[in-house]
């Protein structure tokens, strides 16, 4: 008795269609993933400071930033470019928008902390004398408040803030840890950031120490 072959039923079909179209999609969203490589041009609050690296979609690159000159392809004549400007251009690729979405699973915290650890804390200071690295005006509580608020971090107070055990104000050039404590509703957490404190002369102690210098030769 001849048996006729099974029916392949509609669903089956279309399920093999499926099947067989999907390796293309897969290639065409993994070419959308695919981010470009671009130089900051100039300072960008999303993206990060001119000279540096960035990964970013296609076309955000193309329709938005490249555009308005706020970044350039990563082309070895663009980086020259930059460095004749005086502009640092960096070596390693950031890929901020990544980091702002594995942000959003992170505690409050631990968040504020990295745009604390982002903030200039560069001071600039005289020191006592030449041969001293103690500085004439040393940095208080008070100045690195004022950094934070203007940071927009309101409802940080002086009494959060924590210099290095038996140090009211910060009185030496060099590298100085320090932390804040940053509350959230259910916790509160010390954030660190280093202070960097660079030895500054003014020209008229530069002129002295060159008149001593000549005078001793």
């Amino acid at each position: 008795m001849h048996r006729s072959a099974p029916k392949t039923s509609q669903k089956a079909t279309k399920a093999t269609k499926v099947a067989k179209k999907s390796p293309l999609k897969s290639a065409k969203r993994q070419m959308s993933r695919k981010k470009l490589t671009v130089i900051l041009t100039q300072d960008f609050d999303e993206l990060g400071k001119a000279g540096d690296l960035v990964a970013i979609k296609p076309g955000r690159a193309r329709n938005h930033l490249l555009p308005k000159g706020i970044v350039s392809y990563d082309t070895p004549e663009n980086r020259t470019k930059l460095i004749q400007k005086g502009v640092e251009v960096k070596t390693v690729v950031i890929d901020k928008e990544a980091e702002l979405k594995a942000a959003s699973t992170r505690s409050y915290p631990t968040v504020q902390g990295d745009i604390i650890r982002n903030i200039r804390w560069d001071f600039n200071r005289e020191p006592v004398t030449s041969a001293d690295n103690h500085i004439k005006k040393p940095v208080t509580k008070h100045e690195i408040l004022t950094r934070l608020r203007l940071a927009k971090f309101v409802y940080v107070e002086e009494g959060d803030i924590e210099f290095p055990a038996g140090y009211d104000t910060l009185n030496h050039c060099g590298v100085w840890p320090c932390a804040v404590a940053i509350h959230s509703a259910d916790t509160s957490e010390y954030q660190v950031f280093n202070v960097n404190i660079n030895r500054y002369e003014s020209k008229k102690d530069a002129a002295v120490q060159e008149d001593g210098a000549g005078a001793a030769v």
